[in-house]
């Protein structure tokens, strides 16, 4: 699947220092090392312990009147969420709890087109919580997909956070009911980083990584089951926003990003313009974010809106923008 790499104090590699290890890498200039790999094998019993004494400090109660659906979709938290979550005494039932590398029962991607399974059997319980293929995301089910957006700001409102670090692709929801939210450019490194920088309660990225900086600048992906269950009665929200994502063929993406500035919009008349991280166009009731896929030849563009209609004449004037830079 891929090598994570993260630093003696548990965050993961920026950019700069992944750069750094392809460069080494590249020009095959090694240093012969001892071959020594150590192995801990209490991991999971050291883990229960630390979230059991940081769930005590917090005054987080474990909720054992419900049943939840647990899907690992055969990835890398297959046999682990289910164990954690039965030591700490939650009623748990779980589907493609076992690894196997070929995903063979729906894809890793935790969406809503891959989940339709769960989504289903989740009418059977009080929600489902799905993970993607390596375990550091997590997104919630309840008869339907509760979405991206929602799920970060459930967790964010529940755990009782006032300041919050997102990225600059995550919706406005979360600003209705948080009262600083602070946007970073996209990636779980950043939003860790963006944590430490300015003191926040909580990082969350809207694909549903979690970072709770008193246990460590890593995703974690129990201790958001656990906070979503403690006041899941609260989880729907009277806001709706229409949110779409679209894609543009471009092979030369870095360049055309280049071509653009914050005058490319100009006659979209934006309120505010970001440009930490491609550019994110706000209007206040509506908001745009065109950016490069990090592994694509694509540029990715994301809508969101008050208003349905004015989402979608959004999205048609950024496109026709974009291609004429294309």
């Amino acid at each position: 699947n891929g090598i994570k790499v993260f630093d003696s104090n548990g965050m993961g590699f920026t950019k700069e220092k992944q750069n750094e290890v392809e460069k080494i890498f590249k020009s095959k200039k090694f240093r012969q090392g001892n071959g020594k790999v150590t192995y801990k094998y209490n991991v999971i019993e050291e883990y229960e312990r630390v979230l059991k004494k940081f769930l005590d400090s917090k005054n987080i109660s474990i909720r054992k009147d419900m049943k939840i659906l647990i899907d690992p979709a055969n990835g890398a938290m297959s046999g682990v969420a289910t164990k954690i979550l039965k030591d700490l005494g939650m009623n748990i039932d779980s589907i493609n709890d076992f690894p196997d590398g070929n995903f063979p029962n729906h894809s890793p991607e935790p969406k809503e087109e891959t989940l339709k399974e769960t989504i289903e059997l989740s009418k059977k319980y009080d929600f489902a919580a799905c993970f993607d293929g390596d375990g550091d995301r997590v997104v919630f089910c309840d008869t339907r997909f509760f979405g991206y957006n929602e799920g970060i700001t459930a967790v964010s409102k529940f755990y009782g956070a006032k300041k919050v670090v997102t990225t600059v692709e995550t919706g406005e929801l979360i600003d209705d009911f948080i009262d600083k939210v602070i946007r970073v450019p996209v990636g779980d490194v950043n939003v860790a980083e963006g944590v430490i920088k300015y003191n926040a309660d909580i990082g969350v990225e809207q694909v549903g990584h979690y970072i709770f900086p008193e246990i460590g600048p890593f995703p974690d992906t129990i201790l958001p089951i656990i906070i979503f269950a403690s006041k899941f009665e609260e989880r729907n929200f009277n806001e709706k926003f229409y949110y779409t994502k679209y894609s543009i063929e471009a092979k030369n993406k870095f360049e055309v990003m280049k071509r653009l500035s914050k005058e490319s919009f100009s006659k979209l008349n934006p309120k505010n313009i970001i440009d930490i991280d491609g550019f994110r166009l706000e209007w206040g009731d509506s908001w745009a974010l065109i950016r490069p896929s990090g592994t694509e030849p694509l540029i990715r563009i994301i809508v969101e809106s008050k208003n349905e209609k004015r989402r979608d004449l959004i999205l048609e004037k950024v496109k026709k923008i974009m291609r004429s830079i294309i």
